[in-house]
């Protein structure tokens, strides 16, 4: 079965350059746009289900592309929420001299327990859906580490509204067929690449 990653689409924080975290920020104007237009991309292709984190950004965006697909209201899972930045949080990803932000720091989740929550959920819905193709929105670093993981190394730029497809075997062994692709851009109405 595979299982599509879409990251949230966008907020004025993304837009801000700003770490959200668990911070609960909804999407804006243009984030509705791109989640509408996933929804509409996502419709060529035969999906059962939508899931998604329990924050609103993820909420909105995978109620718009349930809608879009004709699939019912999604179901959200609380591990699928974004990455604990800690006292990062609302602050810019990048210092005052444009570099990022360390987030080696006792407040932040680490990789580590973002995989150790994140895998088993994802394996959970696998186990429901066997045989059958569903859709995961959640954010972009706990796609970014779900990926790097599966990759065994470091995976693409995940924008926001991206689309990444991962394959999970019976065993539950997790193989990626697409990582970083079909990213939605509404001015345009054309996929774009982030992976450059």
């Amino acid at each position: 079965m595979h299982i599509g990653l879409i990251r949230h689409g966008e907020t004025d924080w993304n837009t801000g350059g700003l770490l959200q975290g668990r911070s609960d920020i909804p999407l804006n104007r243009r984030g509705l746009e791109q989640a509408s237009q996933a929804g509409f991309m996502l419709a060529r292709r035969g999906w059962c289900a939508v899931y998604s984190s329990p924050l609103t950004r993820a909420v909105a965006t995978a109620e718009r592309i349930a809608s879009a697909t004709g699939l019912p209201a999604p179901t959200p899972i609380a591990d699928l929420i974004e990455r604990d930045f800690g006292r990062f949080e609302g602050r810019s990803y990048f210092r005052t001299d444009g570099t990022p932000v360390d987030l080696a720091d006792p407040s932040v989740e680490s990789e580590d327990a973002v995989l150790a929550r994140v895998l088993p959920a994802l394996r959970d819905v696998a186990r429901s859906h066997h045989d059958e193709d569903v859709l995961v929105v959640s954010h972009g670093s706990v796609i970014l580490s779900v990926l790097d993981h599966v990759m065994g190394g470091q995976g693409p730029i995940i924008g926001n509204s991206t689309l990444s497809i991962i394959e999970v075997d019976a065993g539950g062994g997790m193989h990626v067929t697409l990582a970083g692709g079909f990213p939605v851009d509404s001015r345009t109405d054309e996929p774009r690449d982030w992976r450059h």
